[in-house]
């Protein structure tokens, strides 16, 4: 059992962002009607691709972990966080709204301490929808809700205490996102945080991609990673550095932690890998260790940042969002009304 130790400084609450009500209120009385003129043809617009290297840093390919010794680190009283959050969504022929709740969860000896933060967003190109519903929702473009989710997720990251390990589920972000997480790295290291980034179900294949070791016999990164690690074992890192923008970097392995269970990659920003070497392998043993405590082999989660999703879906629960949609006026899309959930 992983306990943090009690820190006056974080304190349990549900925080709502200062628009929320406003926009739900806006939308509620939109009574958005306008004319459909269909398009001649799908406009996508295609994502700027960078171009990347990626190099292996350390000798051995494969390294044994330390459940033992993740279990003893875990009970050195460090603080550790973690990270999850549950977005629930309503797609119309109008726009879209994006309602997410944010939440970080600290493990204490009977239970475990939450904040969450609540936010609400519509996502329309159209100026005139923008003008009917009376509140700021026109977004030009794909980036829009990736960025504003990055934008509250490192705002409730301020309730984070000092001198924390925090667990993030989700990658590092690349693009032009990446640059304002980069930026706020900054202040996790003006508090001694160290974010380390967690990831399932990857379809990554930066290393199939960069590298000559697989020589085009996989699928993907995890099929390599499965194929060379046993239970319990980690592949060395990785370092990944977009040669356009060299500040867009990250160090990364992949473990495997139940026989026949997918890997999963654990990421670290480049200079926190370098700057806290000497903690990297006992995050790496504390990782493994919390994924056993889970006990969940085809869920590869680690305990606090599932606690973290828990307590994301109950807020976002209480959000009645189809009933605020119909009152809107929009008119949702035939996947919206199958129940099918529609990409980004």
């Amino acid at each position: 059992m992983v306990v943090s130790p009690q820190n006056k400084l974080f304190t349990p609450r549900i925080i709502v962002k200062d628009s929320f009500h406003d926009t739900i209120a806006s939308i509620k009385g939109a009574n958005i009607k306008l004319p459909l003129y269909p398009e001649d043809r799908e406009k996508f617009i295609d994502p700027k691709l960078s171009i990347g290297r990626v190099e292996q840093i350390e000798e051995k390919m494969v390294h044994t972990l330390d459940i033992k010794n993740g279990m003893d680190f875990s009970r050195k009283g460090i603080t550790i966080a973690a990270y999850d959050e549950s977005i629930q969504r309503y797609s119309s022929m109008e726009g879209k709204a994006v309602f997410t709740a944010h939440a970080i969860v600290i493990p204490r000896v009977d239970d475990y301490a939450a904040i969450t933060y609540l936010t609400a967003y519509f996502y329309t190109k159209s100026e005139e929808i923008g003008k009917i519903a009376g509140f700021t929702a026109i977004k030009d473009g794909n980036t829009e809700p990736q960025y504003d989710k990055l934008m509250d997720e490192l705002y409730l990251m301020q309730e984070v205490p000092p001198d924390s390990i925090l667990f993030i589920d989700g990658p590092l972000i690349g693009g032009d996102v990446y640059t304002h997480m980069i930026s706020e790295h900054d202040k996790f290291k003006e508090r001694n945080i160290v974010p380390v980034f967690f990831v399932k179900n990857s379809g990554s294949n930066l290393i199939l991609n960069y590298t000559d070791i697989t020589k085009n016999r996989y699928n993907s990164d995890i099929h390599w990673a499965s194929s060379v690690l046993k239970a319990g074992q980690r592949t060395s890192f990785f370092r990944y550095t977009d040669t356009v923008n060299s500040r867009n970097t990250k160090v990364f392995c992949y473990l495997k932690f139940f026989k026949g269970s997918s890997p999963v990659r654990v990421e670290f920003f480049t200079d926190v890998y370098q700057t806290h070497s000497q903690l990297i392998n006992d995050i790496m043993d504390l990782v493994l260790y919390m994924l056993i405590c889970q006990g969940d082999p085809k869920n590869a989660q680690i305990r606090p940042v599932a606690v973290a999703e828990m307590y994301a879906r109950e807020i976002v629960k209480m959000i009645d969002v189809k009933d605020i949609m119909r009152k809107s006026g929009v008119t949702p899309t035939m996947n919206e009304e199958r129940g099918f959930e529609e990409g980004e």
